[in-house]
């Protein structure tokens, strides 16, 4: 049997034996298949790395691009390639930890001693206020109830709640309107603990006065509050003036 071949390019037909048209069996066509297939996955792997090669190459030179640039701002400045480093490493992170100050002092006001502990955050103060005493009474001296007070855009005056109930039966509420107010003045929030001696005129205001003026030394009072609490304490005959 002939088989009459195309004809092209003015060539003459070929004949072609059966033997050259022999059918596959399904080994060899599944052999062929799976070389086919091996060969298409070898030229996906091959693709994508040469896409990631080409990713990598254009990051590196973008990279060297970029520092280039930022390396002729810099020289424009006239401020060297490290200080520049410097600067930039040091302002990688703009929010500063939170710091921790502590101030323990015993006041003379208004011929009182009085004893101040005020611990200072950011946004917040822990104020403990009592008669200043030595020795064992110092030790044995009662805490006043601790009370909070924030502001609110709800009402006027800060809110205060009691966190700890008072250690010793008959104290006022002079710690209550005391948190409530300096959370007034300072806006911030203000835990509270005040034994003060109450009946005593005007000392529980020129203490609270005085804590004003030391969360402003602190640099935690808004600048409009500042020149609030720029104010004068009274003691005795002599006016003083402490910031």
């Amino acid at each position: 049997m002939e088989f009459l071949g195309g004809v092209k390019d003015g060539m003459e037909p070929e004949n072609y034996e059966d033997d050259d048209f022999a059918i596959m069996d399904d080994a060899a066509m599944a052999e062929l298949e799976a070389a086919i297939s091996h060969e298409f996955e070898e030229l996906a792997v091959q693709g994508m790395i040469e896409e990631e090669l080409l990713k990598s190459v254009m990051l590196q030179e973008s990279d060297r691009v970029g520092q280039e640039e930022e390396k002729s701002k810099v020289e424009e400045t006239g401020i060297s390639v490290s200080d520049a480093a410097s600067f930039n490493n040091s302002n990688i992170d703009p929010k500063p930890s939170p710091q921790i100050k502590t101030l323990e002092l015993v006041e003379n006001i208004m011929g009182e001693s009085v004893a101040l502990r005020i611990v200072a955050l950011s946004g917040s103060a822990y104020i403990w206020c009592a008669p200043a005493r030595a020795g064992a009474a110092a030790a044995a001296a009662a805490m006043g109830p601790l009370v909070c007070a924030m502001n609110t855009r709800f009402d006027s005056m800060p809110i205060v709640t009691t966190l700890i109930q008072s250690q010793s039966s008959g104290d006022d509420d002079s710690g209550v309107s005391m948190a409530q107010r300096l959370s007034k003045k300072t806006g911030l929030v203000c835990f509270v603990s005040c034994n003060i001696d109450h009946s005593i005129e005007l000392l529980l205001p020129n203490v609270e006065k005085r804590i004003v003026q030391l969360l402003t030394k602190f640099q935690l009072v808004e600048e409009e509050e500042k020149s609030a609490a720029n104010i004068q304490i009274k003691g005795g005959d002599q006016e003083q003036e402490r910031i």
